[in-house]
């Protein structure tokens, strides 16, 4: 049985781990390039992006919309409600 992609949300511009350029459809980075490099080792379909305001994200993470998050701060207060990893470098 195949499985669903992960649906990613893209919050902030963090350059240089998560961010979309103008001119692409899709975010590029280092954040972006080590999931899209785990997802294809682990022979998983390519994610689905939103782009999301902060204050989306209560609300899409209540309804299951999403299911990753890259461009959020710890230090934003999420703490209590998201599994937050890192730091990476």
């Amino acid at each position: 049985q195949r499985l669903a992609p992960l649906r990613v949300a893209l919050l902030a511009d963090e350059r240089p781990f998560a961010f979309r350029p103008p001119d692409a459809v899709l975010p590029v980075g280092i954040d972006v390039d080590m999931l899209l490099l785990t997802l294809a080792r682990l022979g998983l379909p390519a994610p689905t992006w939103q782009r999301l305001d902060a204050a989306e994200l209560p609300a899409a993470l209540q309804r299951g919309e999403i299911d990753l998050v890259l461009g959020l701060s710890e230090s934003v207060g999420w703490a209590a409600a998201l599994r937050f990893i890192g730091p990476i470098l």
